[in-house]
């Protein structure tokens, strides 16, 4: 193998690598982000700092803003908790409803599909 072939496969190779990597931390950095965003204190956090940014407020409005967030935060989640309750149960109306015109095969594939589903949210929560 001659010298420009080496060349242009290490060229290659440290390409390769470079959006291997790239892609891998890429991935995990969203990931973290998507967390943060649905975990309720740095929701309260983030809300404080739009607040303060989009009224320019000064020092002792921000105590003021930071109570009434702070305070209104946890009816947030609650509400949030709700809709997700909410949301759990109307996939599980459907789910029944779509079961009486499916095939057996069907309706375990249906069901084994929701049970790796339920495992991998399950696993995303545990990690917070």
């Amino acid at each position: 193998m001659n010298n420009k072939s080496k060349s242009i496969l290490a060229l290659l190779g440290t390409l390769l690598i470079g959006m291997v990597l790239g892609a891998l931390i890429s991935n995990n950095f969203i990931k973290k982000k998507i967390d943060r965003f649905k975990n309720p204190k740095y929701q309260a956090a983030g809300m404080k700092k739009h607040f303060h940014r989009m009224t320019d407020a000064t020092e002792l409005q921000k105590v003021k803003i930071d109570s009434i967030i702070d305070l209104k935060s946890s009816e947030l989640r609650a509400l949030m908790e709700n809709r997700e309750m909410e949301k759990k149960q109307l996939m599980e109306e459907t789910v029944e409803s779509l079961k009486p015109f499916l095939e057996p095969e069907q309706i375990t594939k249906l069901e084994n599909h929701i049970e790796r589903f339920r495992k991998k949210k399950s696993k995303r929560s545990n990690r917070k």
